[in-house]
């Protein structure tokens, strides 16, 4: 997508017998743009009753194999495929059929057993691979030639054991540094999933894994800057490293971000939503992001009585917005009359006018007074006299 909001291109994924899914979907580092990792939840039918934690006693059950690829942007070639069910033995896995409100019962094809979950890929520089997995509780690194899982810090069968800190449920697990002997790397963690915890909050962190010993240490962690102390995220969720060695977390289930320096303080924490709405956010990043949409601003007035006039004019989009000049006349082709200027409020700046004019446009100011687009132009909407006494100085009821 450019500036403008135009799909400059689409990527897909290829060979899997699925799309993609919205878990990940990366520019791949150090691929200078050219591919992109995704993943693929792939419904396959599988043999359930070789466990009895599995619950299927009989017949064929259905499991949902984690699947991620490394595409070629240009071509849609795929570059490399891994599945989870080639390495990983759904025995190990923390969520078993029909337990959780995501696991699947496994019994059919529309409710397969999600085992694995995987929820986010990177890529290092020697071609190796880093996997978070919710349903397993582990992070894996897994090998760009064969696939091979070269490590695995947390779950069952971890050949990385933690030190000073648990985490369960886990998401976003990113690079940041790696030599012979160290790797240091970033996660999300959850601590639970609704109906399990492995703590009391959530955390983002930072953690150091030895391989010499084979022990990783908790390093950093964050918080959310909470009265208890903290917040518990059943599901989704991110942690951002920023360059001045602080944090941008997204709080998942509830639709909550905040940014914290290095030294663990909150600088910034924004509520989208109440949790109670049911908005989540599953990952929020900060970043600059400058842009113009080729859409118009939209502009509707309103005047109740015929005397004073109310403008609402909003951009969606446009991000370089500082102010609006709002433009009156008695005719449609004008002239016209500059009625005042309002400040930017928000997505939708409200702009009264002592006096009505039966038609009206906005014009979009950049910080130097800059026009950037008008509106187009707008007749004032004044009820009839059948319908005023259902309206007030904002607008009308709706009927019933």
């Amino acid at each position: 997508m450019d500036r403008n909001y135009r799909i400059v291109k689409t990527v897909e994924s290829s060979g899997a017998g699925a799309s993609s899914d919205m878990h990940e979907f990366k520019l791949t580092p150090y691929s200078d743009g050219k591919t992109a990792l995704m993943t693929v939840y792939q419904p396959r039918q599988y043999d359930l009753t070789t466990n009895p934690r599995f619950n299927v006693e009989r017949g064929m059950g259905w499991i949902v194999e984690g699947v991620f690829q490394e595409v070629e942007i240009d071509t849609g070639r795929v570059l490399f495929e891994w599945r989870s069910l080639d390495h990983v033995d759904p025995g190990l896995s923390w969520t078993m059929p029909g337990t959780t409100d995501t696991s699947g019962d496994g019994l059919h094809e529309q409710t397969p057993w999600d085992y694995f979950h995987l929820n986010s890929i990177d890529k290092n520089a020697e071609g190796d691979y880093l996997l978070s997995a919710r349903h397993v509780s582990a992070i894996y690194k897994v090998s760009g030639k064969d696939g091979h899982i070269i490590w695995q810090m947390g779950g069952n069968a971890a050949t990385i054991h933690t030190k000073n800190f648990v985490f369960s449920f886990q998401h976003h697990a990113r690079w940041i540094s790696e030599n012979s002997t160290h790797t240091v790397l970033s996660f999300y963690d959850n601590a639970s999933n609704t109906f399990n915890a492995s703590n009391t909050f959530s955390h983002g962190w930072i953690v150091s894994i030895d391989h010499v010993v084979g022990e990783a240490t908790m390093i950093k962690e964050w918080g959310a800057p909470e009265p208890e102390g903290g917040l518990l995220s059943g599901s989704q969720g991110n942690m951002q490293m920023l360059p001045n060695g602080g944090c941008h977390i997204g709080w998942g289930e509830h639709a909550y971000f905040s940014e914290h320096t290095a030294d663990g303080s909150a600088v910034m924490y924004a509520k989208v939503a109440d949790r109670a709405s049911n908005v989540m956010i599953y990952r929020s990043n900060k970043f600059n992001w400058t842009a113009q949409p080729l859409t118009k601003p939209a502009l509707w007035t309103y005047s109740r009585t015929g005397e004073k006039m109310t403008s609402w004019v909003s951009w969606n989009g446009a991000t370089e917005v500082k102010s609006w000049n709002f433009y009156t006349s008695q005719h449609s082709n004008g002239p016209w009359i500059l009625a005042g200027n309002a400040e930017k409020d928000g997505f939708e700046t409200e702009f009264h006018s002592p006096t009505m004019a039966l038609w009206s446009y906005a014009e979009a100011l950049d910080d130097d007074g800059r026009p950037l687009e008008t509106s187009v132009i707008t007749r004032t909407f004044q009820p009839s006299d059948s319908l005023v006494e259902w309206c007030d100085d904002r607008g009308c009821n709706y009927s019933e």
